[in-house]
């Protein structure tokens, strides 16, 4: 896991880190290979979302529920329906999964931080990918090696005697401290009690999201199902590792007690927004996942469930203050007001007046993300049921209730943006900015086959050997 740390290569989508976009591949799924044109069809019509250049077909919401299980029990009919079944509830529930991603990043503090650092991390890559290429050119060394990180051998024949060494090396530990920020268990020197890292943390609260919605609509059946192919995956306990700690301390079984499962969503999700100390500041503040874990335990052993949220809110609040931390509506304005001023410090730093596009993407975007962050907060604490009832959830991003991501689309061998309701929180030009150098940044932390979806993959690997991605073109040789 790098930077995309919500990515599997071996995936029917991914959600984008920097939080603008959700990808999904309707031609190739690891489940049968080749997409049929009937599951692809259908999922394209039940998530009401309209390849680029086609008209999005009528959609009512009410009937959403009824036409996925007629189309599910259809597929179960043919010869190999387990496998197109799998797939068909894999693509609906998945894309809530991803969407989920997306909203929390955009609603939870740790996410809009984690936000902020990639954003700024990509529009100050284009100089350094400059600086790379003229000092390869300079040592007659025609090729680029990937993964870049970790080679020693390279880094050094590359940096001695360059009068770029200090920056190229202090751009690459921060892209090492940001996937350390996401990848770690550790807190104040000492692992955590279950070993847990923020990136659990966000898994569980998809995973949570995606559960809620296979049983919503195609009750233990189709939870059992996600559970199956997560379990299936390569990186499955990255996925089910937060259930299986989550299940030690409750009794039922996740998959069928929505309640439980709504309480572990919203734990999740305070924990996410991170608490600052009173009277301090926010970096003397305890890691998520040790609030996670005090509160998930104490709220168990109470035998709290979710549906009175604003008890719920109140008591984690409670526990909270008696450790010297903030209540969360306190907390959160706080942290909304060092984002204020990280926005007026590198705007005056000339943050978007390069030319090149990914500097004139990364701050105006996070800026426009500002005010949806703040709102979609408010929104969610005004009316939590729309988003922490799980069962409720999916329907609130079908009816585009909250800020819609950008979807992204590999169907019938194009690759294009889709039409899907609700307002995006950035064009499409935007976030296919973003997309592209995301995958420039995977590719060179961590190579070819382990970030990102293929079809990205190839489109940014692409990209770079032309030079079409607004930079030098570059070959490669592959570790």
């Amino acid at each position: 896991m790098g930077l995309g740390f919500m990515r599997d290569a071996a995936v029917l989508g991914v959600a984008s880190p920097g939080g603008m976009y959700v990808a999904l591949d309707l031609d190739e799924n690891p489940i049968t290979g080749t997409t049929s044109p009937r599951v692809s069809e259908a999922v394209c019509r039940i998530l009401g979302i309209a390849p680029e250049g086609t008209d999005a077909q009528e959609w009512r919401w009410d009937t959403v529920d009824a036409v996925a299980r007629a189309e599910g029990e259809s597929l179960l009919s043919l010869p190999d329906g387990k496998k197109q079944f799998e797939a068909f509830v894999c693509y609906l529930t998945g894309f809530i999964h991803e969407v989920r991603h997306f909203h929390d990043i955009l609603s939870c503090c740790l996410g809009q931080d984690l936000l902020f650092q990639t954003l700024n991390l990509y529009q100050n890559a284009p100089p350094i990918l400059a600086i790379l290429a003229h000092e390869l050119q300079a040592r007659a060394m025609m090729r680029f090696p990937i993964p870049i990180q970790g080679r020693r051998d390279f880094a050094k024949i590359l940096l001695d005697g360059s009068s770029h060494k200090e920056e190229i090396q202090k751009f690459f530990q921060k892209c090492k401290a940001v996937q350390n920020r996401v990848n770690a268990n550790w807190d104040l020197g000492k692992p955590t009690l279950s070993g847990a890292s923020l990136g659990t943390l966000f898994e569980l609260s998809a995973v949570c999201a995606q559960l809620g919605f296979a049983m919503e609509v195609f009750g233990t059946m189709g939870a059992d199902t996600v559970f199956r192919v997560l379990s299936r995956k390569r990186e499955s306990r990255r996925y089910l590792e937060g259930l299986r700690l989550v299940q030690e301390l409750y009794s039922s079984n996740l998959r069928k007690e929505t309640p439980e499962l709504n309480a572990v969503g919203y734990v999740t999700w305070n924990a996410l927004q991170g608490r600052k100390p009173c009277g301090g500041k926010f970096d003397g503040a305890p890691s998520p996942i040790v609030l996670w874990e005090c509160f998930l335990e104490k709220l168990a052993r109470n035998g709290a469930v979710a549906g009175d949220w604003q008890s719920l809110n109140n008591e984690i609040d409670n526990i909270a203050v008696s450790w010297g931390l903030l209540p969360l509506a306190t907390s959160v304005e706080d942290w909304h007001a060092v984002l204020d001023k990280r926005i007026e410090n590198l705007a005056s730093k000339g943050g978007a007046e390069d030319g090149h596009p990914a500097v004139s993407v990364g701050l105006p975007a996070f800026r426009g993300c500002l005010s949806v962050m703040k709102n979609l907060f408010a929104s969610i604490i005004e009316e939590p049921k729309g988003y922490h009832d799980l069962k409720v959830y999916g329907w609130s991003v079908l009816t585009g209730v909250y800020p819609a991501p950008n979807v992204v689309l590999k169907h019938c061998g194009s690759i294009g943006f889709a039409q899907f309701r609700g307002k995006p929180v950035v064009s499409a030009s935007v976030a296919g900015t973003i997309l592209l150098w995301e995958g420039i940044f995977d590719l060179l932390m961590h190579g070819r086959g382990t970030g990102t979806i293929s079809f990205v993959e190839d489109y940014v690997f692409d990209a770079l050997q032309k030079g079409s991605y607004g930079g030098p073109a570059l070959d490669f040789w592959l570790n």
